[in-house]
């Protein structure tokens, strides 16, 4: 299959998900160091799960050189794509994960197991994820980047067991230390003005 047409610049594992993007797009693999600003989207992709640090990285990396950012990855019986980070807007995967963490039902639950061990857990490729799935998902990110159709603060979700595709779109958490940026609290930056409002 002829590849998309779109300079972007690929940092993954060589994994199913890493080889599909790659056939769909016109991709560079990148070296540590190389400069992104030619390119137009730095993709990160991996068969298994990243820690927030890695994400970090590349995200710093991506903003940086003023590139969107889209990270693609696997998290269990799913595929994920997104969020598409930009430089001039807010929500990013930090954004994502909170929200995301304080929609379970077991979140405190879970909370208290990371915070007494501490750790992160390993990242290990979803034993679901089959060259059918990985090709779909490239279709999915070709297709969409090629639109300019990824919002911001959306997360695409393939399903591995049924190849379901769904979209959710989330809001910037205002308590994200990337971009939330909620002013200080202060009696001074809360005016009151009061005037009369009669019915």
């Amino acid at each position: 299959m002829r590849p998309t047409e779109l300079r972007a610049a690929v940092v993954g594992d060589g994994g199913l998900l890493n080889q599909a993007i790659a056939e769909r797009l016109t991709s560079e693999r990148l070296a540590s160091g190389r400069d992104l600003r030619t390119h137009a989207v730095l993709l990160t992709v991996s068969d298994g799960w990243e820690s927030d640090a890695a994400h970090d990285r590349h995200r710093r990396r991506a903003l940086a050189s003023g590139v969107p950012w889209l990270p693609v990855w696997t998290e269990g019986a799913r595929a994920l794509i997104g969020p598409l980070v930009r430089p001039d807007a807010p929500g990013c995967h930090r954004c994502l994960r909170m929200r995301r963490a304080h929609a379970r039902e077991d979140w405190p639950v879970v909370r208290a197991v990371r915070e007494r061990y501490a750790t992160e857990p390993e990242p290990e490729r979803s034993p679901l994820l089959t060259t059918v799935a990985a090709e779909i998902t490239a279709h999915l990110v070709a297709a969409r980047l090629m639109a300019a159709a990824i919002p911001s603060r959306e997360l695409t979700v393939i399903g591995l067991r049924t190849l379901d595709v769904s979209s959710h779109t989330f809001l910037p958490d205002p308590c994200c230390p990337e971009c939330g940026g909620l002013p200080d609290d202060s009696p001074q930056a809360a005016p009151r003005t009061l005037r009369p409002r009669p019915k």
